[in-house]
């Protein structure tokens, strides 16, 4: 008899976070063993994977799932006698914990949906369960120094392992909250809000405090993308047979839930796309005199309100005469068409480029370049690349924190008020400090720091009303102290000039069919 429907949900929350959990420390393996040679590592992540096992046994036996509590109780079993040395940890043990992951997640797939284990996830775990015994009953082989799991300092570390995440778990309980209920807390908190003038400064206080308490649970650390990230960068790479090392930075930096779910599946392409057509083969990377082990870097930085994710290889770039004549190729831009170096790598963005000549399993397949942009332009964000032929690419990523509450400057020109999203906006400047100058189109423009900047109109970028032709920017002559508020705009900066600046405002966004 199954056990009761809040028991299985237990069950199933707490079988997601010790799969992501299960992932993290199988790549560390795998990277202890593989490129980086980290074999001190060895000790503590096997420790790691003991409790997860343990404690997912536990769990699943208060569930009264026995075919998963028999295959975790055999994995506790196996664990133990590799973390206590007695057999050697090998390449096939790593195999056998990636398999696992594949058969939890089968059934967290079926229990997710308030079902059972289907039969096809039970019968995943029969294999493993002879694979288990297979591997406890094979002789033990001579063990070279670097694989040996018994040293004092590595025994050490394992031992003090369960006792520090023991005491850092006190201090991290958590509970999943369904993100329609919250984003529904959220519109009423903003609801509430158009009433504050009627409040007094402590009531303004705390609506603004239970504000940013909504908005803060919405919030998710990078980790858990980053540890997809690796995984399957880690399993690109190996179906491809090149070596690569990945540096991670910034995980404990966070986004909103709902970014980092969007923002999954462009990444992961981009990742393939990287190892696949961007770290070139061993054999050519010994010619060019770098190292044969290819650098995969993810990096997150809270720059505040904005999220900077970069994306690094140190592989042979991105050549921008290539991308070019492809464009030009695929008639995608006019042969008479100059543009810079930036200029034509940024071609990539264009629907339905691609530089392969053939589509390979691992990039060039159902998500191209143009979805990423598209998404980044969805999220109010932006993409840039940066790019040295023979020496990387990094693309770096620019994402909003959250898309629920918008900083803006609420300012009115022409006699139209506009909001201005502050992350977009550098500075405030006045224009009577500076000289104004016209070109020969009478396209008035100043110097800011010795970078010309242009002022053009707010209403050619938000058009209203019937079209009309764009007219010159022509300043007051009744306003000395006009400002002009200086954004950035893809890949220059202008200026527009405004009637007045009335206020800065926290503006709640939703969607129009609500």
């Amino acid at each position: 008899m199954p056990a009761a429907p809040a028991i299985l949900k237990m069950f199933t929350d707490e079988l997601d976070d010790h799969i992501q959990k299960w992932d993290s420390h199988c790549l560390e393996l795998a990277n202890a063993i593989g490129a980086s040679q980290e074999f001190e590592k060895i000790p503590a992540n096997l420790q790691a994977l003991f409790r997860c096992a343990h404690n997912l046994k536990a769990g699943s036996q208060i569930a009264e799932l026995s075919e998963m509590a028999q295959v975790l109780h055999k994995l506790e079993d196996y664990l133990t006698l590799l973390k206590d040395g007695k057999i050697d940890f090998v390449e096939q043990s790593l195999n056998l914990f990636n398999d696992a992951a594949g058969y939890l997640k089968k059934s967290l797939v079926d229990l997710a949906q308030g079902k059972l284990p289907s039969v096809s996830a039970i019968q995943l775990g029969e294999p493993l369960l002879k694979r288990i015994e297979e591997l406890v009953s094979a002789p033990v082989a001579a063990k070279s120094d670097s694989m040996k799991l018994g040293s004092v300092e590595a025994t050490v570390a394992a031992a003090k392992a369960p006792f520090a995440i023991g005491a850092g778990a006190l201090h991290d309980i958590t509970t999943k909250v369904k993100l329609s209920q919250l984003d529904h807390l959220i519109r009423l908190i903003g609801e509430l809000s158009l009433e504050s003038a009627a409040m007094g400064s402590h009531g303004r206080k705390i609506l603004k405090d239970l504000q940013n308490t909504a908005l803060g649970l919405r919030m998710q650390s990078l980790e858990g993308l980053f540890t997809k990230l690796e995984k399957s960068a880690g399993d690109t790479s190996r179906r491809l047979g090149k070596k690569i090392a990945i540096r991670k930075e910034g995980l404990e930096v966070e986004l909103d839930k709902s970014i980092i779910e969007k923002l999954s599946e462009p990444l992961t392409h981009m990742i393939r796309n990287a190892i696949d057509h961007g770290l070139e083969p061993a054999a050519i990377r010994r010619f060019t005199a770098k190292s044969e082990v290819g650098l995969l870097r993810f990096t997150a930085t809270d720059l505040g309100g904005i999220v900077e994710l970069v994306i690094e290889d140190d592989g042979k770039g991105i050549d921008a005469e290539r991308v070019y004549r492809k464009a030009i190729e695929k008639e995608l831009v006019s042969e008479s068409t100059v543009l810079s170096e930036n200029e034509k790598r940024q071609l990539i963005f264009l629907p339905g480029f691609s530089t392969n000549e053939s589509i390979t399993e691992f990039s060039g397949r159902g998500i191209g370049m143009d979805v990423v942009k598209t998404l980044m332009d969805n999220l109010g964000g932006e993409i840039e690349i940066q790019s040295e032929l023979g020496n990387g690419t990094r693309f770096v990523l620019r994402i909003p924190t959250t898309v629920s509450v918008l900083n803006a400057l609420v300012i009115q020109a022409s006699g139209v008020s506009y909001a201005i999203p502050t992350q977009d906006l550098r500075e405030v400047v006045n224009l009577a400090e500076h000289e104004i100058k016209y070109s020969s189109r009478n396209q008035a423009y100043f110097v800011l720091r010795d970078r010309v900047v242009v002022l053009r109109r707010i209403s050619e970028f938000v058009r209203l009303g019937s079209e009309r032709a764009i007219e010159p920017v022509t300043l007051e002559k009744d306003n000395p102290d006009q400002p002009a508020l200086i954004v950035k705009a893809g890949e220059s900066v202008v200026a527009f000039p405004v009637d007045r600046i009335r206020s800065q405002e926290r503006l709640h966004i939703r969607p129009l069919n609500e």
